[in-house]
């Protein structure tokens, strides 16, 4: 009968437009799944596009990345800024962020990856006093640095 034929119309009809609304809610998650969007839409505001920085207040990322990724102090550091800690990113997003960072940009391409329990376990709460521990990791590393504040 044609009152079935208009209600299955209907229905797919319907059934296409619940398709096509999943698609377009995922489609942000699936533009920005690899980690240099993910820099480019969560660090690089204020990191700039090379991960310079703008030294004292932001850090320039390629000078010591890597040396803080090789001790667990460190890694916490990275982990625990409150940029990193709060961005919109799941664990596992921020882990590969956070290593390719360590890689790319830190220069340091066999550097252990960040799991996403590492993440999970280290990113709550954010750090407050980020001056302070950077300089409590930087002395822990043997690191100075003039260029940022140390209190």
């Amino acid at each position: 009968s044609r009152s079935c034929q208009r209600l299955g119309r209907s229905r797919t009809r319907h059934a296409r437009a619940a398709v096509v609304a999943t698609l377009i809610s995922l489609a942000p998650a699936m533009v920005c799944a690899d980690p240099a969007t993910d820099y480019v839409l969560h660090c690089r505001g204020c990191h700039g596009p090379s991960g310079g920085g703008i030294p004292p207040e932001v850090p320039d990322l390629r000078r010591h990345l890597a040396r803080f990724a090789a001790t667990e102090r460190g890694r916490a550091f990275l982990v625990g800024v409150p940029g990193v800690a709060q961005a919109d990113l799941d664990d596992e997003r921020l882990a590969e962020l956070l290593t390719w960072l360590v890689r790319e940009m830190g220069r340091a391409p066999s550097a252990p990856a960040f799991t996403v329990e590492e993440i999970a376990r280290l990113r709550r709460p954010p750090i407050v006093d980020v001056a302070r521990r950077r300089a409590e990791v930087m002395g822990a590393a043997g690191l100075s640095d003039g260029s940022y504040p140390s209190e």
